[in-house]
């Protein structure tokens, strides 16, 4: 009996030892590394990355290409900066899983339209090529932000500006401004742009940029909101798109959802404007072309304080962000309640999701419901809460839709022409430009993206998206009011050695068979 005692004992231990090694050896970098690429759930054809390889690989900055050096000052092209990548390496949001942020279809920031602009014009071509911004308060990495996450901002904001600042008494008001791109581009296209940030640390972009490129407008070192309140900026931070804002010094008006205000001996004092108080807003002809609103929360505020120029119907298009998961910083009680506030604003108005032109429920939707759509960045799920929102007032042209400026882009093949290879990692360096119409062309690297330009709008239309057609997907399109999109005809590929052909119909089943060949 002792014996036998004795021996379970000795196998218990042995037992546990070989768990606990097992269990150790798990946890050591290696195995970890080798465990997060088993259980990686992207379809990205290049598969998973480590959070250590993402880190490793967002230290490289891409091509910082100097256009200018005046003053002691750099400034780059706006431009070509569209078209580079914030980060090489992005978490996935569905997954949790870090890829590359790259043209590869399963990217996160895959947008069709970036991709097809970085490979032929090597810049965003409605911008003007000669226009520049300083490489101060952060503008660039702003800038390639901008372009990697919100193309369709690029396109909406460009093309509504090229088309209306010619008009008498056009103005166009960029509330939280932040490096000033959009307050430059207005300028350019000869509208009287308004610019309000309340971040003192981001007006000497603006202010180079306007200098070094002969342009004017009118910059105000302010916040918008319906009664007088004020703020302090800690200006120990450089200027960013969030919110940057520290407690009243009295313990009142706190937006920043109550911030230490220690740092105080580092912020500067910023006071508050309405919209519908500014005297260039007070000219019979004047009227507001465009207002965009970036404000971290702070929407509803910011729409209150144009509560006259609404009423006279002087504003005649809005494109503001929605943040509602910050709204009760910002004394909102409720999102429900906001969502109705917003509704009665925009009453009569037409308003959309401005990356895919279905209409806004004014509620918050649940993950994996709706979408940005093709050409954008159409895996982002609006879903998360941070989305754009465009409307446009009763009677008036709304120029610009999502879909409208590239429906001559058509998918040809799974391996599609990416970006320069001085841009984008893993990307085939042989190709330099898209093939010619009616072209069948295969990329050697199945991370490139092939952009044909046909003319083919029906089949662009059938495109709406990349991934999505599965059933799963059809069905949440179709609880949005959206009908799915019909399964694409694709041209038959030559297979590589030891790999089917595909035949002549497109599916996601396909296109994981030749990813895995």
């Amino acid at each position: 009996m002792a014996l036998t005692v004795r021996l379970l004992a000795l196998a218990y231990t042995k037992f546990f030892d070989l768990r606990q090694n097992q269990t150790n050896q798990m946890h050591t970098p290696l195995q970890n590394a080798v465990r997060n690429l088993h259980q990686c759930k992207t379809v990205h054809t290049a598969g998973c990355v480590t959070h250590r390889q993402a880190r490793e690989r967002n230290k490289q900055v891409p091509d910082e290409v100097v256009s200018l050096r005046k003053d002691g000052v750099d400034f780059f092209s706006l431009s070509s900066e569209l078209v580079l990548p914030f980060q090489w390496s992005v978490l996935e949001m569905i997954h949790r899983e870090w890829v590359l942020c790259d043209c590869d279809p399963a990217s996160p920031c895959f947008s069709a339209s970036r991709c097809h602009e970085a490979a032929r014009y090597r810049r965003a071509p409605l911008v003007p090529e000669k226009l520049l911004m300083p490489n101060l308060a952060g503008a660039r990495k702003m800038v390639r932000w901008v372009g990697t996450n919100e193309p369709f901002m690029v396109d909406a904001i460009v093309s509504i500006l090229r088309s209306t600042c010619s008009s008498v008494g056009a103005k166009f008001v960029d509330s939280g401004m932040n490096e000033g791109m959009w307050t430059v581009l207005a300028a350019a296209f000869g509208c009287r742009p308004i610019g309000i940030e309340p971040q003192p640390q981001c007006i000497s972009s603006v202010q180079a940029a306007l200098q070094v490129n002969r342009l004017s407008a009118v910059i105000l070192n302010a916040m918008l909101a319906p009664t007088d309140t004020a703020v302090t900026i800690d200006t120990s931070q450089p200027c960013f798109g969030g919110k940057q804002m520290l407690a009243d010094v009295n313990g009142e008006n706190d937006p920043s959802g109550g911030e230490t205000a220690e740092a105080t001996k580092f912020g500067a004092r910023v006071g508050s404007i309405r919209l519908d108080s500014l005297k260039q807003l007070f000219k019979p002809q004047a009227h507001v072309e465009l207002w965009h609103l970036d404000v971290e929360g702070a929407e509803i505020k910011v729409l209150r304080s144009a509560s006259r120029l609404f009423a006279a119907g002087k504003i005649k298009r809005v494109i503001f962000e929605v943040s509602h998961l910050l709204w009760s910083r910002f004394g909102i009680a409720s999102i429900g309640e906001g969502y109705r506030e917003l509704k009665s604003i925009f009453t009569g108005w037409t308003c959309t999701w401005a990356c895919n032109d279905l209409p806004f429920p004014w509620q918050p939707v649940p993950l994996k419901r709706v979408y940005c759509a093709w050409p954008w960045n159409q895996n982002y799920d609006l879903g998360y809460g941070l989305f754009d929102v465009f409307c446009v007032a009763p009677g008036v042209d709304r120029i610009w839709n999502s879909t409208t400026r590239f429906s001559h882009l058509v998918v040809s093949a799974p391996s599609l022409h990416a970006p320069p290879a001085s841009h984008m990692p893993h990307t085939n360096k042989s190709a330099s430009s898209p093939p010619p119409p009616g072209a069948i062309a295969r990329a050697s690297s199945p991370s490139n993206l092939l952009l044909l330009e046909r003319g083919d709008q029906q089949m662009a239309r059938k495109h709406e998206s990349f991934r999505r057609t599965s059933p799963q997907h059809n069905s949440r399109l179709n609880a949005t009011g959206s009908s799915p999109p019909p399964p694409i005809n694709m041209p038959a590929l030559s297979p590589p050695p030891g790999c089917r052909a595909t035949g002549g119909s497109f599916s996601l089943r396909s296109l994981l068979r030749l990813f895995a060949c």
